[in-house]
This record gives structure tokens, C-alpha cells and sequence, in this order.
């Protein structure tokens, strides 16, 4: 429970952050749309080259195959499009956003091979935390390795967390003073490494590479102080880091350079570029605290260029895709059990803390006349480990563990619908024999073993059937 409201306290202090102001004149409002547009180029691909050859010598024998600057340029390099509405009350209790974005690729192999690759993503996000009773979470996402929308909701937590603990957590921050003041902060971190000019409605920010290192320490530091003071991470866990807070090389001479219009006292477009150079040996040395090697130091060069319209202020609508059962999946489809909707998946909430389970994966998971089968051998070892022995001969299956409970061992044999444990014979389905395994039906352990089965269920991203049992007694 404290993971997830972990999750709902980071990901709103980010997204209002985000949302909010830097510099007063910065301020971008609560409701607005935008258009970016993003450009990164790789400068220098040929010293990958060069850091290839340095490590290993035959390396080179790889030019039969691959253009390696052609290849690099082609993947680092790319543009994007992003279009993102906001729309949030002023006490910040309210928030729906929507972030869609489309990208295309060129990816160069050699010269007789390149490809295309264009792919889409998404976020769309509604979250009221006005009122318990209207407490709504509600996250759909679009993303290239799914072939429909994945939708989460506060449903779908509503068995293992407790939805008034949430609205306490949150409500200790998640206020308009609170972020009000948060933001106060981050501006005052902004403009005091930042060189800024300008009046009216046209500014310039500037930043060069030792005001950018500092200026992230202390926004690493006062996100650390944040996540300390509203307990938003446990005791044992490690603070924010990030390898280059210390003293390093990351941009070249041009810095970063944020050119901003505003009208009506709202932005209207913002464009920056960055001059990135990425000097190994300094970050090596920060990782690290090592100097690196002669033979090592290069320095990689990117450019970004990041062009912002923005337009619709006060007048932005969110608007959210259509789910339906043919179009989404949920975090309950994607571990759903062939026993449906009343099942045991979720064990951990019918059943207290069970003193034993055993969880497994299986390349299949038979079902026949509505029993499940589950892999013989596999079960057993995960339950009893070394104490068990287990032989076959002419097609019986003996098992024998000195914690077998009422009993000395079970023997099973390939062509019989019973299983003999100990003095008491029982009735089942034949065992069924893939690829060398044998399968046998869970009713075998749930009756014989006294266990009860957790999961049956196969995962559509790892392509792999999980199942699992537990037990209340020894």
C-alpha cells in the first residue's frame, strides 16, 4: 500500500510541478495546450567508432557488416511531435492531462540495408481528489509494444490499499499553499543559476555547464528533502542520485538557451537549444572517482533543438480515447485465471499472510474438463527442494519427502487415473506428457497436499504461463 501511494504522491508532485510556474514570468497556468517539437542530432558518431575500436581491435573486422557512424547517427539521431493539454483547478485537487506524441525513425545498417520505424505513445491522465467519495485515479496509456490501450484505475488497487490512507497522505501536500511554495522554491533554483534577459514579453535563459551541475544538486537535494519530509519513501530506501551531480562536463560553450514570448501575460511559444558535449572522462571521474584512461576520452556532441506552441489558455479541453473491452487491457487481464472473476489470484487478500506458497512458471498450463494441470516434477521441487526424491520406472512416478504430511510418498503412473499417497487411493484425469514433461491435475495437490491454488495465468508480454499454491498449515 505504501508503494502505491508513493506512486500517487510522485507522480502528482511532478506533474503539478511540471505544470507550474519556474520564474514568475514563466508561468505557464493550469490550463493550456502545447505543441513541441523536438530535434536531437549526434554530432560525432564516428567516436563511437573510435571507443569501439579502443576496446577491442577486432572490432573492425565489424565494417563488413555494419556502417558503425552511419548506424549510431541514424539511431540517436530523430525528431518527435508532442501535444499535450492541461487542464487543473486552482487548488490542484483536479487534474486531467492528456500527452500524445508520434515519432518516426530512419535507421541506416549499412548500405544495402535501412529500415523505418514510426511508432506512437500516449498518457492520458484523470485524477479528482476532491472528495473520497469521488475519488478518481484513472491512467490509460498508448504505448508501441502493446496493440491496444492499457488501462489503470483505482479499482484495480482497491483490494490492497486503503483509499482513506491515500487521501490523508496526499492531503498533507497536495494543496495550494504547499505547491505554491514548492514551486516558489524551484523558481528561486532556476533563476538563481540562470542568466535571464529581457522585458515585457520576450525573455532569453541562459546556462552554462557549471551553472547546470549546480542547479541539478539542488534540485536532486530538495527533491530528496521533499520525499523526506512527507514520508514518501520508506527508511531503508536510497536518495535520489544521479552520477553527474558532481563536478563534470556535460555541456559545450553554447550551453542551454530558452528564447520565450509571452502574450496576455501567458506564454506562447518557447524555443530552446542545447549544445551538449559529453565529456567521458569527466563523468567517468564522477561515477567513478577514477581518472580514465588516456586512450578514453572523447567527448560525445549532441544538439537539441525544442520548439514549444502554446495556445488555448482557460479554453483547453481534455479529451480521452474510448475504452472498450476490444480496445484495452487491464492489469486483471493481463494475470487473468481460468477461474474468472471469483478466483484465488489474489490470495495475499483472501488469505492472510499464508505460512507457505510456491510460485512457478510452465511453458503450458493444460486445462481439461475444467481442471487445470500443472507440471509434476516442478511443483514438487519448488515445494520440497532437496528433501525430495522422486523416481520413475516403466512409466511410475514415485515422489518421497520426509515432509510429506500423512503420508510416506505418491506414486503416479503414466496411464492410470489414479494416484496412491501413502494408504488412501485417489481418482483424477490421466497425467498428460508434453515435450517430456508430465502434467497432472491441481486437484492432486489441493486434495492430497491440502494446498490451495493462487494463480493460473498467462502473461501476453513474457509469453509464459505462471501458477501458483498456497497453504494456511505446514
Amino acid at each position: 500500500m505504501k508503494k502505491f501511494i508513493s506512486f500517487v504522491l510522485v507522480l502528482l508532485l511532478v506533474t503539478v510541478s511540471a505544470c507550474a510556474q519556474t520564474p514568475d514570468f514563466l508561468k505557464q497556468g493550469i490550463n493550456y495546450t502545447a505543441d513541441y517539437n523536438v530535434t536531437l542530432t549526434f554530432e560525432n558518431p564516428q567516436v563511437v567508432k573510435e571507443l569501439m575500436e579502443e576496446f577491442d581491435a577486432s572490432t573492425e573486422k565489424l565494417s563488413y557488416f555494419m556502417d558503425v557512424e552511419a548506424f549510431f547517427d541514424t539511431l540517436v539521431s530523430g525528431s518527435s511531435t508532442c501535444n499535450i493539454k492541461a487542464d487543473m483547478l486552482e487548488d490542484y485537487k483536479e487534474l486531467k492531462m492528456s500527452v500524445v506524441s508520434d515519432a518516426s525513425k530512419h535507421i541506416e545498417f549499412n548500405s544495402n540495408l535501412n529500415f523505418d520505424i514510426n511508432s506512437k505513445s500516449g498518457m492520458w491522465l484523470d485524477v479528482n481528489l476532491k472528495n473520497k467519495d469521488d475519488f478518481k485515479f484513472d491512467i490509460i496509456y498508448r504505448t508501441p509494444v502493446m496493440d491496444k490501450l492499457f488501462y489503470i484505475s483505482a479499482d484495480d488497487f482497491a483490494d490492497n490499499v486503503d483509499i482513506e490512507k491515500i487521501f490523508d497522505g496526499v492531503s498533507e501536500f497536495l494543496n495550494k499553499e504547499y505547491i505554491e511554495s514548492l514551486n516558489s522554491k524551484i523558481a528561486d533554483i532556476y533563476a538563481k543559476y540562470s542568466k535571464i534577459e529581457g522585458s515585457g514579453n520576450n525573455y532569453v535563459l541562459t546556462l552554462d555547464n557549471d551553472g547546470f551541475i549546480a542547479m541539478v544538486n539542488e534540485l536532486i537535494a530538495l527533491i530528496n528533502e521533499e520525499i523526506a519530509k512527507n514520508n514518501i519513501m520508506s527508511v531503508d530506501d536510497e536518495p535520489v542520485k544521479i552520477p553527474f551531480v558532481k563536478q563534470c562536463k556535460i555541456l559545450g560553450e553554447e550551453g542551454i538557451r530558452c528564447d520565450v514570448a509571452l502574450k496576455d501575460g501567458n506564454i506562447i511559444m518557447k524555443k530552446i537549444t542545447a549544445d551538449i558535449d559529453v565529456d567521458i572522462a569527466s563523468v567517468y571521474k564522477a561515477i567513478t572517482g577514477n581518472e580514465c584512461e588516456e586512450k578514453f576520452k572523447r567527448v560525445l556532441s549532441f544538439n537539441i533543438e525544442a520548439t514549444t506552441q502554446l495556445y488555448d489558455h482557460g479554453t483547453t479541453v481534455v479529451e480521452y480515447p474510448v475504452i472498450t473491452e476490444d480496445n484495452s487491457v487491464t492489469i486483471s487481464d493481463l494475470n487473468k485465471s481460468y477461474y474468472g472473476e471469483d478466483d484465488y489470484s489474489d490470495y495475499e487478500t483472501s488469505v492472510n499472510y499464508p505460512v507457505w506458497y510456491i510460485y512457478e512458471t510452465a511453458p503450458q498450463l493444460p486445462v481439461v474438463n475444467d481442471e487445470i494441470y500443472v507440471p509434476l516434477r516442478k511443483t514438487l521441487e519448488a515445494a520440497y527442494e532437496d528433501s525430495l526424491i522422486i523416481e520413475y520406472q516403466n512409466g511410475v512416478i514415485t515422489a518421497q519427502s520426509e515432509y510429506f504430511d500423512g503420508f510416506d510418498n505418491v506414486i503416479v503412473e503414466i496411464d492410470k487415473d489414479t494416484v496412491i499417497a501413502g494408504e488412501n487411493v485417489y481418482t483424477y484425469g490421466k497425467p498428460i506428457v508434453i515435450d517430456n514433461t508430465i502434467y497432472v491435475s491441481s486437484k492432486l495437490f489441493e486434495e492430497v497436499f491440502n494446498w490451495t491454488i493462487s494463480e493460473a495465468s498467462y502473461d501476453i508480454l513474457l509469453r509464459e504461463y505462471h501458477f501458483g499454491f498456497y497453504t494456511e498449515e505446514w
